[in-house]
């Protein structure tokens, strides 16, 4: 298969950028703002303060080691490889188009686990790609997703990608643009949770979260939990110059999340008595309250 592209994609992530300047910033690790200068003096609080509810998952039976996708024969990587594909290509909608809404996250996760299998073939495995490359030159998802994980390569290295390991570069570039696209989904699901704490007319719901805070509720511990982590995550994505989350606001969606989530967590460690965090909380508020980002 020849990695260019000859059917008119329209999904090609083109549209996902409006100039190579685009493709720079997301893999850009600099600060871009000056409101992170600022927040670099300020010490996150140890984790150990917050009452924290750890994710539940099942544990492994003892001496069982989960299983990967080197594990199964060519068939099974045959199958999921198709499968998978089929949903990088709905990611690759979405993030052509800048969507990040909650009911997007799902997909970006599947779509992330199938470029994970790619790496692991190419790079892992190498000679069950090879052979598996008979499906992928005659399998329509498969071939639409070399096409664009390689023109991606291309537009980057201004040559498209012939060795293995350029291979692997290739997807694991690729593979940022989707971890990216978790991230901004999840500030979207993390807003939509925000919402709760919230009243109608914008201003925080203290009544509620006092009540539940002296009730001990569960709920509210694990939205705290949640938010503590994805405001570090919003943090970040300033700091790298990421910015939009809904199409056409350039970041105004992010920063009011900050703010938001920062005031919330600030009310929340105030009452139940932790000033050091709730300190922490208040001075990025106040940082993103008096600049709005705009780029």
């Amino acid at each position: 298969m020849t990695p260019d592209n000859h059917n008119n994609d329209d999904f090609d992530l083109e549209s996902a950028f409006e100039n190579d300047e685009n493709i720079d910033t997301i893999f850009n690790e600099q600060n871009t703002t000056g409101i992170i200068n600022e927040l670099n003096n300020i010490d996150t609080p140890p984790i150990e303060d917050f009452p924290i509810i750890d994710d539940i998952t099942a544990d492994e039976p003892a001496g069982e080691k989960k299983r990967s996708s080197k594990d199964f024969e060519l068939n099974m990587d045959a199958i999921l490889l198709t499968a998978q594909s089929a949903m990088i290509i709905e990611g690759i909608k979405h993030y052509a188009d800048k969507e990040f809404g909650p009911h997007t996250l799902p997909v970006y996760k599947e779509a992330l686990s199938g470029i994970d299998l790619y790496i692991k073939l190419i790079d892992r495995n190498p000679g069950n790609y090879i052979k598996l490359k008979r499906i992928i030159d005659t399998d329509y998802d498969c071939q639409k997703v070399e096409n664009t994980v390689f023109n991606l390569y291309k537009k980057i290295f201004r040559q498209l990608p012939e060795s293995n390991q350029e291979k692997v570069v290739a997807f694991e570039k690729f593979r940022q643009l989707f971890a990216n696209a978790v991230e901004k989904a999840t500030i979207s699901v993390s807003t939509k949770i925000l919402k709760k704490y919230y009243l109608l007319s914008g201003g925080l719901d203290e009544k509620k979260i006092f009540s539940l805070i002296q009730n001990n509720n569960m709920e509210i511990k694990s939205d705290v939990n949640s938010l503590h982590q994805n405001i570090k995550t919003a943090i970040d994505m300033v700091n790298k110059g990421n910015f939009e989350i809904v199409k056409g606001l350039r970041g105004k969606d992010l920063n009011a999340y900050i703010i938001n989530a920062s005031h919330f967590l600030n009310f929340y460690f105030k009452n139940i008595r932790n000033e050091q965090v709730a300190n922490y909380y208040a001075r990025i508020y106040d940082n993103f309250k008096r600049y709005f980002i705009t780029k």
